[in-house]
């Protein structure tokens, strides 16, 4: 989140990238009511990430791997509550 924007991206992606780092909080790293969470439109987390229920997931899955990718992160939700 130092800034600079890597990499191939369109204009909307810029923008989204670019409201994520004006807004992120790194104590909120990973929270889904973090602020930064705001800055994602559905068209950007439908491009870089695996969302859905448990027939989207493996077809999402799939898809990325007819693209040739071998590697990904996984990560599971947080369920962090406020006090």
């Amino acid at each position: 989140m130092h800034g600079d924007i890597s990499g191939p991206v369109d204009d909307a992606q810029a923008e989204v990238l670019e409201a994520l780092h004006d807004r992120y909080n790194m104590n909120e790293h990973g929270r889904g009511d973090a602020q930064q969470v705001s800055a994602m439109t559905p068209d950007f987390i439908d491009r870089f990430a695996v969302v859905g229920d448990s027939a989207r997931c493996p077809e999402r899955l799939a898809e990325l791997q007819a693209l040739g990718l071998d590697k990904l992160a996984v990560n599971g939700p947080a369920f962090i509550t406020r006090a």
